[in-house]
């Protein structure tokens, strides 16, 4: 997409605020979660155009500067050296990188400089200026040419980036590391040119904010050498590191490099926390927006198509909806479906029996029965009461429209805006728009998105070669869920999530880390882990299964309780783990 493009149609995350505080910052999130997305808003383009409808004038005291991992050069660059040493392809690659930067500090610079009519203060260069900076920023990336100005030096640069594969063949390999010495640090060479730009705007004060995206593509000399130079950075630099977690990454264990909550951020798209300035009414704003966005782009309305739920069931049900005054319009809805399921289910009944509670009369319980009791068990009586209603038999029920209507679905979407998009955009497409999504374009979008997870999760490379698939691991875990909601006997609190313990195998353990990557799981935030989603290992972590995949092992949208992850592998047994069992849910 181009810059007009995400500047266009972006709806604010509620961790955009965090992001854009010129601090230094690690990112976190699965592929798709918009971390690309909230880099790029802060690069000058980006911002200048999101205030160009107000005609407000902007005062850029940060120059954004957006470095993506080039996966094009990084293949040239393997496919080019071949056989040779694993360290001289490193060097290799972390020069294109450190050259990157320097050619995308200079674009951001450039873009600025065209853009001085929409600045408070716009950045003045003289040519005389422009011509020695050139020529010393030439001198010190040892390019072929000495540049006399911008433009040339960019030129000169992807020359440069260019070239460098083909001299893996030319000398010995420690000769030819040391002949790129002076680019092996991205961020002093950021640091350098955030020096002499400044030094060229006449501007000494103003910082650069080096946006580097998709960094667990790169190797572990860039990571190592970024996260090096937050810790003590200058105060004209600032780095945003965006990645999928790298859990256990070895570049944090040592005491010399920064620490999390120091020297940067965390900042975790996953399930952004209070403490992060983001809270779950937030993010179902956010998801709000980014439908109506859809609508607006798709159908050039201005009004939000709504969405058909399933009428015997309160639409307002899932983890993101968490104003209890509207709990009075549903007391009476309560009361049909704890009477629903008490007349099927005898331990619902028995269990309502011990606490004092009478199914007839739900609506009539206030205080500590109605918060402690009725209201914690709400979203189990109705996902279990929906896989009850055609006879005792949980199998069969394969129209997903007990996770239709508004609310379920944003909770479904774990406010992911590629699942947003892809998900909803389909239910949108469609539509006429005239009328509300029917329960059955629901059910069919959510399946076919159930359907993309699980294709992932089996498409995942197994590694080492003696680990387990990924998707088996997850399908030992859903089952388990699965009896701990559904089983024969009700259980009030059923355990929904898990904790990575030291009894787990590793071959196991590397199958969570796989599913973390892509999102199929979730980290959770620990009150006992010592550490942050960043710098801990899976051992000790707590996590969940995304919520992508309730549908498929029949869950209510929730965290739950934790079990510890050994225990739940010991009950679905061996064979759990061996063979996942493929339940036809349209695959």
């Amino acid at each position: 997409m181009t810059t007009e493009d995400v500047a266009s149609t972006f709806v604010e995350h509620p961790q955009f605020s965090a992001v854009s505080k010129p601090t230094n910052a690690v990112i976190l999130g699965c592929r798709g979660s918009g971390k690309t997305t909230l880099l790029r808003m802060l690069e000058p383009k980006a911002r200048l155009l999101r205030a160009r409808p107000n005609g407000v004038k902007v005062s850029l005291k940060e120059i954004g500067v957006f470095v993506p991992v080039d996966q094009a050069w990084l293949a040239s660059i393997r496919s080019v050296t071949g056989s040779q040493p694993r360290a001289l392809l490193q060097s290799l690659e972390v020069a294109v990188y450190s050259l990157s930067v320097a050619r995308a500090m200079i674009d951001s610079l450039l873009e600025v400089l065209s853009s001085a009519g929409q600045l408070l203060d716009p950045l003045v260069v003289t040519e005389d200026t422009e011509v020695r900076v050139c020529e010393v920023v030439s001198h010190a990336l040892k390019l072929g040419r000495v540049a006399k100005s911008l433009a040339s030096l960019r030129f000169e640069i992807v020359v440069k980036i260019a070239e460098l594969p083909s001299i893996s063949h030319s000398a010995p390999t420690q000769d030819l590391i040391q002949l790129l010495s002076h680019l092996d640090s991205p961020g002093s060479v950021a640091s350098q040119m955030a020096l002499l730009l400044n030094e060229l705007s006449g501007r000494r004060e103003l910082k650069w904010m080096i946006l580097c995206d998709e960094l667990e593509l790169a190797n572990d000399a860039i990571r190592d050498s970024l996260i090096k130079t937050m810790r003590g950075s200058p105060g004209n630099l600032v780095f945003k590191l965006a990645m999928t977690p790298l859990p256990g990454y070895a570049g944090m264990a040592s005491s010399e490099q920064p620490l999390p909550g120091h020297d940067f951020d965390v900042i975790s798209l996953f399930n952004p926390r209070r403490n992060e300035g983001a809270n779950r009414k937030a993010l179902k704003e956010f998801c709000s927006e980014m439908w109506e966005e859809l609508c607006r782009s798709q159908l050039r309305t201005g009004d939000p198509v709504q969405f058909q739920h399933l009428a015997a069931f309160p639409e307002v049900a899932g983890p993101l909806d968490v104003d209890s005054s509207e709990d009075a319009s549903f007391a009476a809805v309560d009361s049909k479906a704890f009477m629903s399921l008490a007349a099927r289910d005898a331990s619902f009944a028995a269990y309502l029996s011990r606490k004092g509670v009478d199914p007839r009369h739900v609506d009539e319980y206030s205080g500590s029965i109605r918060d402690s009791v009725i209201r914690k068990i709400r979203p189990i009586v109705q996902c279990r009461l929906y896989y009850m209603r055609s006879g005792t038999s949980l199998k069969g029920r394969r129209s997903h429209a007990f996770y239709s209507g508004e609310s379920r679905l944003f909770s479904l979407s774990e406010g992911h805006p590629r699942w947003i998009k892809s998900t909803l955009g389909a239910m949108l497409a469609r539509s006429s728009g005239d009328e509300a999504v029917g329960l059955d374009v629901q059910s069919e979008e959510v399946d076919k998105s159930m359907a993309r997870i699980i294709a992932r999760l089996n498409a995942l490379p197994v590694k080492p070669a003696h680990s387990l698939p990924a998707f088996n691991v997850i399908s030992a875990v859903g089952h388990y869920f699965r009896k701990q909601v559904l089983g024969p006997v009700f259980e009030p609190e059923p355990k929904l999530s898990f904790h990575v313990d030291q009894g787990v195998p590793d071959e196991v353990v590397n199958a969570i880390e796989s599913a973390l990557v892509i999102g199929a799981v979730v980290p959770l935030p620990d009150k006992t882990a010592k550490s942050d989603e960043w710098s801990r290992s899976l051992v000790g972590s707590r996590f969940r299964l995304s919520f992508w995949l309730c549908p498929y092992f029949k869950l209510p949208v929730l965290n739950g309780k934790a079990e510890s992850l050994s225990k739940i592998l010991l009950d679905q047994g061996e064979p759990a783990l061996e063979k996942a069992d493929q339940m036809n849910f349209g695959f």
